[in-house]
């Protein structure tokens, strides 16, 4: 069997992501761009952060309309992993903060004034409340807006590569667990013929 995802260049998925992303900046007229959904991040970067509970809210993307590429916030103990999962993510920062604290210290270190920021639906209503009155302070100013969706909306050939090759996992893993459904086994020994299977 050939070794799945071995011909993907995240590298590349990551730019045409954020190019298409940062098109739609342009015609919203965006200028920094917040994600802290697990899934959005992963869009913007091609890189995949642990979905357990506890880092759930643990990671932060910024995309100004100016740089190349997010800057990625992440606790304190996961930045030596960032790098060598991901090489081409080039900024990598410790979250020092809650994210309104986050985003208004990127605005007043950048020097960053008269911005529309606009953050992604993972957002709470409490965060956007308290962000929407920092940036009001630094003369910037938090618009709501569907960006990132829109971005995500329309597949590219080689996001399509990937959801027919994660497709493709899932269904070894489901024919393992199938194959393995024996009277007497306990979910967590299908379970495991799954796991083996798809690993």
């Amino acid at each position: 069997m050939p070794q799945l995802f071995a011909s993907i260049d995240w590298a590349e998925l990551s730019r045409i992501n954020i190019e298409r992303t940062k098109s739609i900046m342009k015609e919203n007229a965006i200028d920094i761009l917040v994600c802290n959904g697990i899934e959005n991040i992963r869009y913007l970067t091609a890189f995949s952060p642990f979905n357990a509970l506890a880092m759930v809210k643990s990671h932060i993307a910024i995309l100004p309309m100016s740089a190349e590429q997010p800057i990625v916030y992440t606790l304190p103990y996961y930045l030596d992993f960032v790098p060598d999962a991901a090489p081409w993510i080039k900024d990598i920062r410790a979250v020092s903060g809650d994210l309104p604290t986050v985003i208004s210290d990127f605005i007043k270190q950048g020097g960053i004034s008269k911005a529309r920021v606009t953050i992604d639906s993972s957002v709470n209503y409490g965060e956007g409340q308290m962000l929407a009155k920092k940036l009001s302070k630094l003369d910037c100013e938090l618009v709501i807006s569907n960006t990132i969706e829109q971005a995500r909306a329309v597949k590219n050939p080689v996001e399509i590569q990937v959801i027919k090759e994660a497709a493709a996992v899932a269904e070894i893993g489901m024919r393992a667990a199938l194959d393995s459904c024996l009277e007497g086994r306990r979910e967590y020994e299908v379970a495991a013929e799954a796991e083996y299977a798809m690993r």
